[in-house]
């Protein structure tokens, strides 16, 4: 096996979804354009750090960890339905859990919300079948 190797038919979907999601983020951006498609992620996605006021894109399944940590969201509409991993929305000005996964596989993070605000386990575990940890 020489040093190039062929993508999967997979990897190259992957790759063409990334495309797509930097072009419509840059275009969103803006206000230029606007989509409807559900979104599938194979991997994590990072959505942190951003001082968003909503997720930019609705999302239906994220096979990795899902973060949308330290932005400035009052809700979680557009979060992915599937995590497979972690689900990070800490350090938000959440109101509510509208819009929150129904499955997350691994730990739900979601303290220090930046409006004083303090979510519960029991109101997570009652929208969401969490298998992990809850933390906030």
């Amino acid at each position: 096996m020489g040093i190039f190797t062929s993508l999967s038919e997979e990897q190259v979907e992957d790759r063409k979804r990334i495309g797509r999601l930097k072009l419509i983020e840059r275009l969103s951006k803006n206000g230029s354009f606007k989509t409807k498609e559900l979104f599938d992620a194979g991997g994590d996605v990072i959505l942190a750090n951003r001082d968003d006021e909503t997720i930019p894109f609705e999302f239906k399944c994220v096979n990795g960890s899902f973060d949308c940590s330290n932005n400035k969201l009052k809700s979680l509409i557009n979060s992915p339905v599937y995590v497979g991993k972690d689900f990070k929305c800490s350090e938000n000005f959440l109101e509510s859990l509208e819009g929150c996964p129904r499955y997350v596989e691994g730990d739900f993070l979601c303290e220090k919300m930046h409006n004083g605000k303090v979510l519960q386990e029991d109101e997570i575990r009652n929208v969401c079948q969490v298998k992990g940890k809850v933390i906030c």
